[in-house]
């Protein structure tokens, strides 16, 4: 076992630079590595990632999205569907006024995008779009928006079949600001979205589950003093879904944690701390594969520490009921 995942880690490692394909205006994408994403290299904060292969960990290269036409600052999402149709989904200014989220999609991995479609069709201040595409190829989007009146965004939901987008919906009425919001797509139609929430004081991880009935349940992840931030969500269609986060309860200090489930939440494992202390963690990459949860980082803030690796067998772990939440799904102020 130590000898195929010592031949993974030497095949996911080697540096094969970076490769222009096309663009459109507002991004540029790219081909690169999972040495250049973590070391920094490129800006997961100002772009976006997704991977070239979805099935065998070993081949993963990464397709990136960043900003065109000289800008500074991309808020968006990548995904690489099955069929190798790549789907982005990004903030774009209105004329009137706020933001909304739009989506292309490209067939021809990044050499041509097709013509915008409008995702969030009602929006006000939407921003931290993340999108996924499950095994039939229709794309799932979420992302957060705040209306008049309101002082911390709502997180909201819409999905594309057959080529049109279905109404958004309000998935959550976030009480605290929501932040690193993430969506994954697991088997049998299910989708998860997962989010951190901060007062300055307590913070929380949460995540949906959806199944193809659309029957939600909102699990709590994480609780507790101090600030959550950077939550990671994978799924895979056995029903093995995992929810990676940073908490950091002591000023200056911090903890890389995780849960995972082996039945999409029916039970979950207790929090595992996969890195504590000084050996904290910068820009991760959550992925399953092989029956396991594969994590990446780069040590440190220094940015240019080798990459390291964490891994977790869904067989291995202890798992309980999952506890749940309030859950909001009706819509809201037009959607």
């Amino acid at each position: 076992m130590k000898s195929k995942l010592a031949f993974f880690l030497v095949s996911l490692l080697i540096l094969v630079g970076t490769a222009s394909y096309g663009s459109s205006t507002d991004f540029e994408l790219v081909t690169t590595d999972v040495e250049a994403v973590l070391s920094d290299k490129v800006d997961l904060q100002h772009g976006a990632l997704a991977s070239t292969d979805t099935s065998n960990i070993s081949n993963q290269k990464f397709y990136y999205l960043h900003p065109g036409n000289g800008g500074n600052s991309l808020q968006a999402a990548l995904a690489n569907g099955t069929d190798k149709v790549l789907h982005a989904v990004w903030r774009k200014a209105k004329e009137s006024g706020g933001s909304q989220i739009v989506y292309s999609f490209s067939t021809d991995l990044g050499k041509t995008w097709h013509d915008e479609e409008l995702a969030s069709k009602i929006s006000n201040v939407a921003s931290e779009p993340a999108i996924a595409v499950d095994s039939n190829g229709d794309v799932h989007a979420a992302w957060l928006d705040m209306h008049e009146g309101e002082t911390v965004p709502d997180i909201f939901y819409a999905s594309r079949t057959n080529g049109s987008w279905t109404q958004p919906v309000r998935r959550n009425n976030c009480t605290k600001k929501c932040s690193s919001l993430q969506i994954a797509c697991g088997g049998k139609g299910s989708v998860y979205i997962a989010w951190c929430e901060n007062d300055g004081q307590t913070s929380n991880v949460w995540c949906i589950a959806t199944d193809r009935r659309g029957k939600s349940r909102k699990i709590n992840i994480a609780e507790g003093a101090g600030t959550a931030t950077d939550a990671r969500v994978a799924a895979e269609g056995t029903g093995r879904v995992a929810v990676v986060w940073t908490q950091s309860s002591v000023p200056g200090e911090s903890r890389l944690c995780a849960r995972l489930s082996r039945d999409s939440f029916d039970e979950i494992s207790d929090e595992i701390t996969l890195v504590k202390g000084d050996d904290s963690a910068w820009h991760y990459i959550l992925t399953l594969s092989i029956n396991k949860m594969f994590l990446f980082w780069n040590k440190g803030e220094d940015k240019i520490s080798p990459v390291k690796t964490a891994t977790r067998g869904f067989n291995d772990i202890a798992t309980g009921p999952s506890t749940t939440g309030e859950m909001v799904t009706h819509p809201h102020h037009g959607y």
